[in-house]
C-alpha cells in the first residue's frame, strides 16, 4: 500500500464496506499494520478503528478481523529488535479495542458478539504474548512507535474490563504486571508506560473482584526485593537501578491517577465514580514507595 492508496481509503471512511472487493481493502489494511512507514502503518489502524468504532461492522466479522490478528502477535518471536514488532504491536491495539466493543454492547443493551470460548482463547493467547514479548523499544527513530509495553498494557486493561475475566484472571494479571519489571531491565520508562501499566490496576479496581489484601500482597511482593536496600546497593547494579526506578515510577502514576482520577477516554458512566478500595490503595501505595525510598530523601514524619 502506498500514500495515495491510502489516502483514498481514508477519505472513504466507513463507507468503504460498500465497496465490492472490501474484504481484500480489510485485509490490504490489517496487513499494512506492519508496515515500516508510520505514516501508513497508523493510518491504516485509524481507518480500521472507525471501521470498528463506528459499528458498521458485523459481530461475525469483527471475529473474523480479531482471529486473524490474534495469529499476528506471536508473529517472528525470535527476530530480536527486527521490524516484525510492528505487526505485532499494532494488531494488539485492534483486538483491544475488539474485546472493549464487545463489553460496552453487552453494557448498553445486553448484546454480543464474543463467544465466551473465544475470549478464552484471546485470553491465553494474549497472556503468552505478554510472557514472551522482549521488544520493547517505544520510538524507533526513522519508523515511528513499536509501543510493545504500552500496547500490551491496554490489551491486559480490556482483558480485565470484560466481564468474562475473573478474579483469578486478575491475579495473574498483577503478577504478570511484577514480574515484567526484571524483563524491562535496561529500559526506563520514558514513553508514558507506566501510565498505560496503571490503568490496568485501576480497571481491575472498577471490577471489584479483588479484596484489598491481594492488592497489598501484591504491592509487598513488586517491592520486597527493595526492602532495606540501601541506595549504594541499588545504583552499584544497572539492572537493579532500573527496575527500582520503573517500579518507584509505575508506583507513582498508579497514586497519581488514584488521586486525579483515570481520564474516561471511552465515555463509560462507570468511570465517573471512585474504584472500589481507591483511598486504601493510595496508603498503601505511599508505604512502599517510603519504603523504597530507605531514608534516601524522605525525612521520618509521624
Amino acid at each position: 500500500m502506498d500514500n495515495l492508496e491510502l489516502q483514498k481509503y481514508t477519505s472513504t471512511g466507513i463507507e468503504l464496506i460498500n465497496e465490492s472487493d472490501f474484504q481484500s481493502i480489510l485485509l490490504q489494511i490489517e496487513s499494512n499494520l506492519g508496515n515500516t512507514d508510520s505514516l501508513i502503518r497508523e493510518g491504516c489502524l485509524d481507518l480500521l478503528w472507525e471501521l470498528i468504532e463506528s459499528n458498521v461492522l458485523s459481530g461475525k466479522k469483527l471475529l473474523e478481523i480479531g482471529n486473524r490478528l490474534i495469529d499476528n502477535i506471536s508473529y517472528k518471536f525470535d527476530r530480536k529488535e527486527s521490524d516484525s514488532i510492528f505487526l505485532r504491536t499494532f494488531s494488539v491495539l485492534i483486538i483491544s479495542l475488539i474485546i472493549t466493543q464487545d463489553e460496552l454492547l453487552f453494557l448498553n443493551n445486553r448484546t454480543s458478539f464474543l463467544p465466551y470460548n473465544e475470549y478464552i482463547s484471546w485470553y491465553e493467547k494474549s497472556i503468552h504474548y505478554a510472557k514472551e514479548e522482549n521488544d520493547f523499544r517505544g520510538y524507533i527513530s526513522g519508523k515511528g512507535w513499536a509501543h510493545a509495553i504500552s500496547h500490551t498494557a491496554d490489551l491486559l486493561r480490556d482483558l480485565a474490563f470484560h466481564r468474562y475475566s475473573t478474579k483469578d484472571d486478575h491475579l495473574e494479571m498483577l503478577n504478570l504486571i511484577a514480574s515484567q519489571f526484571h524483563k524491562y531491565n535496561n529500559l526506563y520508562f520514558i514513553n508514558n508506560e507506566d501510565n498505560r501499566l496503571a490503568r490496568i490496576v485501576i480497571i481491575m479496581m472498577y471490577r471489584g473482584l479483588l479484596n484489598i489484601s491481594d492488592y497489598e500482597r501484591w504491592i509487598h511482593n513488586l517491592t520486597l526485593i527493595f526492602d532495606e536496600k540501601h541506595w549504594t546497593d541499588i545504583a552499584d547494579n544497572q539492572e537493579y537501578s532500573t527496575v527500582w526506578l520503573n517500579i518507584i515510577t509505575f508506583l507513582r502514576s498508579l497514586y497519581f491517577t488514584l488521586l486525579f482520577g483515570m481520564k474516561n477516554i471511552k465515555n463509560i458512566y462507570i468511570f465517573e465514580k471512585k474504584p472500589k478500595y481507591n483511598d486504601e490503595l493510595r496508603d498503601i501505595i505511599l508505604e512502599a514507595l517510603k519504603t523504597m525510598d530507605n531514608g534516601l530523601n524522605y525525612s521520618e514524619r509521624p
